[in-house]
C-alpha cells in the first residue's frame, strides 16, 4: 500500500498544483475584466462633444480616477487608454474599434487595456504569469417616441386660421369629445367647461352643448402640458412604472394622478394642462378599470425589459407624455383590448344633410416605445384604422336623355346613400439619426423616418364583426340608390306601340367594390400583402425641446382622387335581363343603364375624395396612409459595453 499511496499522492499534488495556478489565473482574468469594464464605462461618459485631441487626456484622467476607485494599482497612460469610434458588428461578426487622434475626429468610444502579473506557486517554467484584459465602452444617444394615427391627430388651435380650417377642427373636437364622454363615463348632464378664449375671431370654435365641453383651446392646453411616466407612477403610489403596468387601475385615478403631477411641476403650461385634466377626472366614472400596461407596454420589449447594466430601472419611467396623450391612452385602454368601435352622429358641414354616423374600428392603439432606442433601431408602428359610414345622397338627378334612346327625355330625382368603407393600413418608423448637441439634450436632433402603408376604399355595407377583424373587411353588396325610374319608350308606328318599362336602380347600383392604393397606384391583394407596400417615405427632424404636438407624416396619396378611381372600376350589371328586355330589343340595354348611372353619380363620387373622405379622416384625427409621430424624450451619452448596448 505504501508504494501505491506514494504514487497516488504525487499525482494528486501535481493536479492540485495545476488547479491552484489555473484557478488563480481565472480569478485574476475575471477581476481584471471587471476593472477594465468599469474604467471604460466611466471614461466614455466624459468625452461627450470633444474632439479626439481633447478627449484623450480627459479619458486618461477619468480612467485613472476610476482605477483608484476600483483599487487598480497601476497608473494608466495612452498605452492603456485610447479613444475612437465603435462600429457594431452584424450577426456573428464582432464589431470594430477604430482609434482616432485628429482634431477633426469625434470619438464615441473608449478602449481600455489592463495588464497585471500574478505569481505562480507550482509553475516550473515561470515564476510569474501576465494577464491582459480589454474593454470597449461606447456612449450613444437614445430616444423614446410615439407613432399613431387616431385620437392623436388633433391640430393645435390657430387663431389666425380661416373659417374653413375651423370647420374641420370643430368636427374633430366634436368627435373626440363624444369619444371621451362615452369611454370615460363622463356625466353628460354635468359636463366639463371649456377653456376661456382670449382671442377675437369671427368664427368661434366651441365644443358640443353637453358632455365633454372642450373647445380647441382646451385641447391645445392639454397638448402642451406633459409629465413623465415615472412621475405618474409615483403619484399613484407605485415604486416603478413596471408596477403601474402590472396593476389594475381606474381611469379616474390615472387622470387625477396625472393632473396632480403636472400641477406640481410649476411650469405654466403644465399647470394649465393639469387644471383641464383635473376637470375631466372629476367627471370621469370611477368604476371603469383597466390595465395601464396595455398602453405602455406596446412596441418592442416590455416596460421592465430595458435599461443598461448601469441603469437597471425601467426606461419607460423617463418617457414624457402630454396630457392629451394620457387622456387618449386612458379612453382607449378602458375598452379592455386593442379595439375601439364607436357609432355616433357627427355633424360635418361638408356632408349633405349635415350629420353622419361613422363607425370606427381601431385595431391597434397608438404605439409608444417601452424602452430606449438607439439610432438605427425600429421605432413604434401606428394603428390600423377602419371607418365605415353612409354618406347621404340628396337630390340625385337622373337625366333620361343619358340613356341615348331617341325620343326619351326628362329628369327624375332620387335619394340614396353611398356606403363607404375606408381602411388605413400601418406605418413603420425608424430612428435614422439621434444626435446630441454640445450641451447634451439641449440642441439634440432625432430624425424619424416613417414608411407609410396603403389605403383601401370600398363601396358596400359592412357588419361590425367584419369591421373589427384585423384583415380586409368583408363588404356586402349594398344599393347606392333606392327606387326605380319609369321610362316610356316611343313606339314605331304602326308596328310597335309605346312601351313603358321600369329600371330598378336599387338592383342596378347594388355593389361590393374595394380598391386598394399604394402611392396612388391601385392594385389587388389582401391586407397582409398591402401592409408591406409603402404609400410614402417621409423623414422629419425633431429638435429639442420636444414639446410640440404630434407631427403629421404625409401618406402617398396626395392629389389622387381615390374615390373616383375606385368608382370607375364599378360595373353596374346587377339588373336582370328580364327588366331590360324592352331596352335590349331596341339595341341598347345594360350599357344605356350604366351610362345613366355613371353620369348621375360621377359628380357626387368626384366630391367624395376631397369633400368627404379627406375631411372625415381629418375630423377623426386620421392621416390617409400616413401617421402622426412625436419624440417623447432623449438622453445622451448612455454608456454601454460594446456589443452589449
Amino acid at each position: 500500500m505504501l508504494p501505491l499511496a506514494a504514487l497516488t499522492l504525487t499525482t494528486v499534488l501535481v493536479m492540485v498544483a495545476f488547479a491552484v495556478d489555473l484557478g488563480r489565473l481565472r480569478a485574476e482574468r475575471r477581476d481584471l475584466q471587471a476593472d477594465a469594464d468599469a474604467i471604460a464605462l466611466d471614461a466614455v461618459q466624459k468625452i461627450a462633444g470633444l474632439n479626439a485631441v481633447d478627449a484623450l487626456p480627459v479619458a486618461i484622467a477619468e480612467a485613472n480616477a476610476s482605477a483608484a476607485r476600483n483599487d487598480f494599482p497601476a497608473t494608466l497612460t495612452a498605452n492603456e487608454v485610447q479613444v475612437g469610434r465603435w462600429t457594431p458588428g452584424s450577426g456573428t461578426d464582432d464589431g470594430t474599434f477604430q482609434v482616432q487622434t485628429a482634431a477633426t475626429d469625434r470619438p464615441d468610444a473608449v478602449r481600455v487595456d489592463l495588464t497585471s502579473s500574478i505569481p505562480m506557486f507550482f509553475d516550473l517554467q515561470a515564476d510569474n504569469r501576465s494577464v491582459t484584459r480589454e474593454a470597449v465602452a461606447v456612449a450613444r444617444a437614445q430616444t423614446i417616441g410615439q407613432l399613431g394615427s387616431v385620437f392623436g391627430g388633433i391640430q393645435a388651435y390657430d387663431p389666425t386660421a380661416g373659417c374653413a380650417a375651423r370647420a374641420s377642427a370643430d368636427a374633430q373636437m366634436t368627435f373626440q369629445n363624444q369619444i371621451y364622454t362615452e369611454y370615460l363615463g363622463i356625466n353628460v348632464a354635468g359636463g366639463v367647461g371649456a377653456a376661456a378664449d382670449t382671442g377675437t375671431v369671427s368664427c368661434e370654435v366651441t365644443g358640443p352643448a353637453d358632455g365633454l365641453q372642450f373647445d380647441a383651446l382646451s385641447y391645445q392646453g392639454l397638448a402642451f402640458g406633459d409629465l413623465s411616466l415615472g412621475d405618474l407612477a409615483a403619484q399613484m403610489g407605485f415604486g416603478t412604472v413596471e408596477e403601474l403596468t402590472q396593476a389594475n387601475v381606474t381611469a379616474r385615478d390615472v387622470l387625477t394622478a396625472g393632473a396632480a403631477a403636472m400641477q406640481a411641476s410649476g411650469d405654466t403650461a403644465d399647470v394649465q394642462a393639469g387644471t383641464i385634466l383635473a376637470s375631466v377626472a372629476s367627471e370621469t366614472d370611477s368604476s371603469g378599470s383597466f390595465d395601464f400596461g396595455d398602453t405602455v407596454s406596446a412596441g418592442s420589449g416590455g416596460a421592465a425589459a430595458c435599461g443598461t447594466p448601469s441603469d437597471p430601472q425601467p426606461c419607460a419611467a423617463d418617457a414624457r407624455i402630454n396630457a392629451l396623450q394620457l387622456l387618449q391612452m386612458t379612453a382607449m385602454a378602458i375598452d379592455g383590448n386593442n379595439l375601439v368601435t364607436v357609432d355616433m352622429p357627427v355633424s360635418l358641414p361638408f356632408v349633405p344633410g349635415g350629420v353622419i354616423s361613422p363607425r370606427i374600428a381601431v385595431i391597434e392603439k397608438p404605439q409608444i416605445d417601452a424602452r430606449w432606442k438607439y439610432a438605427g433601431e425600429q421605432g413604434p408602428r401606428n394603428a390600423q384604422v377602419k371607418v365605415a359610414v353612409n354618406v347621404p345622397l340628396t337630390g340625385i338627378v337622373f337625366d333620361l336623355a343619358d340613356l341615348g334612346i331617341p325620343g326619351v327625355a326628362g329628369t327624375q330625382n332620387l335619394n340614396g346613400n353611398i356606403p363607404l368603407v375606408i381602411e388605413v393600413a400601418r406605418a413603420d418608423s425608424l430612428y435614422d439619426r439621434i444626435a446630441c448637441g454640445p450641451g447634451g439634450v439641449d440642441g439634440s436632433v432625432v430624425d424619424m423616418l416613417v414608411e407609410t402603408g396603403a389605403i383601401s376604399i370600398g363601396f358596400g355595407a359592412v357588419t361590425d364583426a367584419a369591421l373589427q377583424q384585423a384583415g380586409d373587411v368583408g363588404l356586402t353588396a349594398s344599393p347606392m340608390v333606392s327606387g326605380s325610374i319609369g321610362v316610356t319608350l316611343p313606339g314605331i308606328p304602326p308596328l310597335v306601340p309605346p312601351t313603358g318599362i321600369s329600371i330598378n336602380l336599387g338592383a342596378a347600383t347594388t355593389v361590393a367594390q374595394r380598391q386598394t392604393y399604394e402611392a396612388g397606384v391601385g392594385y389587388a391583394g389582401g391586407y397582409d400583402a398591402n401592409a408591406n407596400l409603402l404609400g410614402a417615405t417621409d423623414s422629419h427632424a425633431f429638435t429639442s425641446p420636444y414639446e410640440t404636438p404630434l407631427h403629421r407624416f404625409d401618406g402617398g396619396l396626395s392629389g389622387t382622387s381615390i374615390t373616383s378611381d375606385a368608382f370607375s372600376a364599378i360595373s353596374w350589371n346587377a339588373v336582370s335581363a328580364g327588366t331590360l328586355a324592352a331596352l335590349n330589343a331596341r339595341g341598347v340595354g345594360q350599357s344605356a343603364v350604366n351610362n345613366l348611372i355613371d353620369r348621375a353619380l360621377q359628380p357626387v363620387i368626384d366630391e367624395l375624395g376631397s369633400e368627404v373622405v379627406d375631411q372625415l379622416l381629418t375630423a377623426l384625427g386620421i392621416t390617409v396612409a400616413g401617421a402622426d409621430g412625436k419624440i417623447l424624450n432623449v438622453r445622451c451619452q448612455v454608456p454601454a459595453l460594446a456589443n452589449q448596448g
